[in-house]
């Protein structure tokens, strides 16, 4: 049998190896992806989420996760929430706070202007008081393998 890579089942791979536990393993398979693609935005977003966000210290790479989310930012007119919002994550984690609660702003308006008044709220409410405290976004989701 012979398999075909597709960026699309890598990253089906990528959220499997997460959702089991495996968080450094899923990391490598978002690289691999970004390696053949560089252009691939959902597995950039995906990667620098995790970077940025996991609660296991040893999983988290500031620095990566800024790289990928300033690009996903420039690489388009109009950001979307989602991608201001990583970038928030992503400089708390390199301990920009006052430039990581300006994205967070930023991301509010994007998923306002969007109709996503939720996500809006959320960024008001529980997202920019994280990042005014000056401590970093930590995503529990990551935490426990398939929910547990």
């Amino acid at each position: 049998m012979r398999v075909r890579f597709t960026e699309s089942a890598a990253r089906n791979l990528a959220l499997l190896l997460l959702q089991s536990g495996q968080p450094v393993e899923s990391a490598a398979v978002y690289r691999e992806v970004l390696e053949r693609d560089p252009h691939d935005g959902a597995s950039a977003q995906a990667l620098a989420w995790l970077l940025a966000t996991h609660p296991d210290d040893r999983t988290r790479q500031g620095a990566e996760a800024r790289q990928l989310a300033e690009r996903l930012v420039r690489s388009t007119a109009a950001p979307t929430g989602q991608q201001q919002m990583t970038l928030a994550a992503a400089l708390a984690e390199c301990g920009e706070f006052e430039a990581a609660a300006d994205a967070a702003r930023a991301a509010e308006r994007a998923f306002q202007g969007s109709g996503e008044a939720t996500q809006a709220r959320i960024m008001r409410e529980q997202f920019l008081p994280i990042l005014q405290r000056r401590l970093p976004i930590r995503d529990p989701q990551l935490q426990h393998p398939l929910g547990q």
